[in-house]
């Protein structure tokens, strides 16, 4: 009986520690299944943050590239729609979305590419200029890039060259240009041979001191000024020297190669569209511009005593003498 009796006791704790054991491993696989899917979960995880920051990365640099592009058309005489509509393509081209504001200052662009978007703010925008080459180099790589004949590295080795790239023209070439240019202004207006000679050699000095300002890094209206004044001085100069020329022509056809025509256009066309924000500006900045080319011909004017009459009367040019001349004044203004 008592034998009988261990022999239960003895079965009954190698159940208990069967079961035990079991319980004991079920337990120790739950773990270690737990601990595996917590590895596959962090593992994941791991890897959607490296996709995400390359996706924002990409994003970042495609907003860096679009922002370049309106950058260089704005400061390169481009109108403000022409601007937004090159970034937007841009964007779309290289599989990014685009959404842009245009100041007179700055220039704003977010960029949506894949799942992550970055937003960038441009640098203050350099005093505004006119560059046709640079204008029609941009739309040339627009037109590559739709066509996939250029990725968005290469894309941005362009448009780093491009913005370091110096003037095209010998400033000399762009003085005699410029003084060809005043000499033919001044011949289509009415003006005679010893007219047009005089301002073409005014027109020359007003170039030249106003791209020695603009060198030297003085304020634009400055550098303006001093061109109109300097243009006007030697044209009243070589009159009072006995030249024999109209004063009205002589003074004025050198300060109208100074006038931002192109500012003054596009300016127009954004206040006619409702972009306020950028035509308002550039319409200040040409009414300045053109006030400073009339104080410095007038300073001129009256420091030499020449009298400007409102009312003059000019020669009538014959047609060919006219296209003519009108071919030589477009000429100058290829190489502004």
């Amino acid at each position: 009986m008592t034998v009988g009796l261990g022999i239960v006791i003895e079965g009954l704790w190698l159940i208990i520690y069967v079961e035990t054991r079991k319980s004991l491993t079920k337990v120790d696989w739950e773990r270690k299944g737990c601990q595996v899917n917590r590895a596959r979960e962090e593992s994941r995880g791991v890897a959607e943050d490296r996709e995400r920051r390359q996706t924002v990365a990409e994003a970042g640099l495609l907003a860096h590239r679009t922002l370049q592009v309106g950058r260089l058309l704005m400061q390169n005489g481009a109108e403000t729609e022409e601007v937004e509509g090159a970034m937007v393509r841009f964007a779309r081209t290289f599989g990014g979305e685009a959404h842009v504001m245009v100041t007179y200052e700055t220039l704003l662009v977010t960029v949506v590419s894949g799942d992550g978007f970055r937003t960038k703010v441009g640098h203050r925008l350099p005093a505004l200029a006119v560059n046709v080459a640079a204008l029609d180099a941009l739309e040339r790589l627009l037109e590559e890039a739709d066509r996939g004949g250029v990725e968005l590295e290469e894309a941005g080795r362009a448009l780093d060259a491009w913005e370091r790239r110096p003037l095209e023209f010998n400033r000399w070439a762009v003085v005699v240009a410029i003084g060809v240019t005043a000499g033919s202004l001044a011949r289509l207006f009415g003006g005679d041979w010893a007219t047009a000679g005089l301002a073409m050699g005014a027109g020359a000095v007003a170039m030249g001191v106003r791209q020695e300002m603009g060198r030297c890094g003085v304020n634009v209206f400055l550098a303006v000024f001093a061109g109109a004044f300097a243009a006007g001085l030697a044209g009243a100069g070589a009159m009072a020297l006995g030249w024999e020329a109209d004063p009205v022509l002589a003074l004025v056809a050198p300060g109208m190669i100074l006038v931002p025509g192109v500012p003054l256009l596009n300016g127009v066309l954004d206040v006619f569209k409702n972009r306020m924000t950028v035509g308002l500006p550039r319409l200040a900045l040409g009414g300045a511009i053109t006030f400073s080319i009339a104080v410095g011909l007038f300073l001129a004017a009256s420091v030499t005593g020449r009298e400007l009459p409102v009312v003059q009367r000019g020669q009538t040019l014959a047609v060919w003498e006219d296209a003519v001349f009108s071919a030589l004044a477009a000429v100058g203004y290829v190489f502004l």
